[in-house]
């Protein structure tokens, strides 16, 4: 599978298996919004599902789908979530020009410019940030979330699927703004006195610090699963997605740990930025329009 179809693959099934864990919880516990995360669950599902069919909806033209003020249980948002899944599908079997910067507005109609690519990649880092923050919630309550990571993900049964060029070139989009993001972060972090290093918030990985050294650990980890030096050189490299390497107690597909390693990122930052919102940090912005903004692939007006 190449890693591009597997990262959507996977941010179908996680907000579809993480819906279906919420709901059946008290409503006490879906209502709970707390300031340093987006708001409570019941609100950040809509968000998630919402925002995907508009990034959708820019690409392909159909309409959103999906009004987010409206009185929504959980249940209602699985299929639209499903839907969401199979438009991805049919884009990358499309020879979508993902750099081709197009005219767009808000709901509340402001203009913006934005390359194709832009959607694509947000709609993945968007659905990992809010479902973070999901879990969170969820574990300031007092409940485990499901494991929803990509070695889950790489356990459940995988059909073969086609994609065109569109998917070759998003791939060191989606690795170009996991760079930038965590470049970003530790610049941001340079500054701060020492003992914010060991600030927490509740329901996160860990301290700050020790969240950012998990972070980079890892990276370098999955890198030497691959037998590279960097995202970049592995990329260039042209590598064969599908074949097995050692990670664990049994090999895995090569695509799944490139999946991980974004999915991995998008994950410990949000905890991050959580744990600034917490102690009232600078504000720290790593999402995919800040990126696409320093890449000159996006601006308003």
């Amino acid at each position: 599978m190449h890693p591009v179809l597997g990262l959507f693959r996977r941010n179908e099934w996680a907000t579809r298996e993480l819906l279906r864990f919420c709901a059946g919880l008290p409503p006490e516990v879906l209502d709970r919004s707390d300031p340093d995360v987006y708001g409570s669950i019941a609100a950040s599902f809509k968000h998630i599902v919402g925002a995907e069919m508009r990034y959708l909806s820019r690409l392909d033209g159909e309409p959103p789908g999906l009004d987010e003020e409206a009185p929504l249980a959980l249940s209602d948002l699985d299929e639209p979530a499903r839907a969401c899944a199979q438009r991805w599908e049919a884009l990358l079997r499309s020879d979508v020009d993902v750099d081709r910067v197009g005219q767009h507005h808000t709901r509340d109609g402001t203009q913006f410019r934005m390359a194709g690519w832009l959607g694509f990649v947000q709609a993945v880092h968007h659905g990992d940030d809010h479902r973070t923050q999901i879990n969170t919630l969820l574990s300031r309550q007092g409940i485990e979330p499901p494991d929803l990571d990509g070695w889950a993900f790489g356990g459940q049964a995988h059909a073969p699927g086609e994609i065109s060029t569109t998917a070759q070139k998003l791939l060191p989009r989606f690795f170009g703004h996991h760079l930038w993001a965590t470049h970003r972060l530790l610049r941001w972090m340079l500054p701060l006195p020492d003992e914010c290093g060991e600030l927490t918030a509740p329901g996160t990985y860990g301290a700050l610090v020790p969240t950012v050294r998990h972070l980079l650990v890892s990276d370098r980890m999955y890198l030497a699963t691959l037998d590279a030096l960097d995202w970049r050189s592995y990329l260039a490299a042209a590598p064969a997605f599908e074949s097995l390497v050692d990670y664990g107690p049994e090999p895995v597909p090569s695509w799944l740990v490139g999946l991980q390693a974004i999915h991995h990122g998008n994950d410990h930052r949000t905890h991050v930025g959580t744990i600034g919102l917490a102690n009232g940090l600078p504000g720290l912005d790593l999402d995919v329009w800040s990126y696409a903004e320093a890449e000159g692939a996006y601006s308003e007006g």
